[in-house]
């Protein structure tokens, strides 16, 4: 069974959809620990902006792999102890994994993307004063598994 990270707006009582978030993304792998299994919590500006930045420092280091392996493949090539044929199987044993690393930068882009528009809402809602709770800290709020009702709330 697959189980999804969901996060909601908040307005008064009403919890609203913003984004469902299967196992398999790294959006899901990156915060599920940090929020509750069926129930839900209030993310505040302070937590997605340590959401991003670990996302973007993941998003470094699977770069710097990558610029590391461009490093290696340069070296290879210029190795003259090796057959052409050597060296073109050690170059497409690297590459094989540029795909996926490539794959992985996006998934991290895209997440710290989401989270900044989830930190843009907090700070147009506090700013607009607009129908919503007096306490800005709580308008978006995210579980595993959760309904996004007021008995799922966990700290209130």
């Amino acid at each position: 069974m697959s189980s999804y990270l969901n996060f909601y707006a908040r307005a008064n009582n009403i919890f609203i959809p913003l984004g469902s978030y299967s196992r398999s993304s790294q959006m899901y792998r990156e915060i599920n620990d940090l929020v509750p299994y069926e129930k839900i919590r209030a993310i505040t500006p302070q937590d997605l902006k340590d959401y991003i930045n670990d996302l973007k420092e993941a998003e470094r280091r699977v770069q710097k792999m990558k610029q590391e392996d461009e490093q290696r493949i340069q070296l290879i090539m210029s190795a003259a102890n090796s057959t052409l044929q050597e060296k073109m199987e050690y170059v497409e044993e690297i590459r094989a994994n540029f795909m996926e690393m490539d794959d992985l930068i996006e998934e991290y882009s895209s997440a710290v993307s989401t989270l900044q528009v989830y930190l843009d809402m907090i700070n147009e809602f506090r700013f607009s004063g607009m129908y919503f709770d007096n306490n800005y800290e709580h308008y978006i709020y995210a579980g595993v598994e959760a309904n996004g009702d007021m008995e799922s709330i966990v700290g209130e």
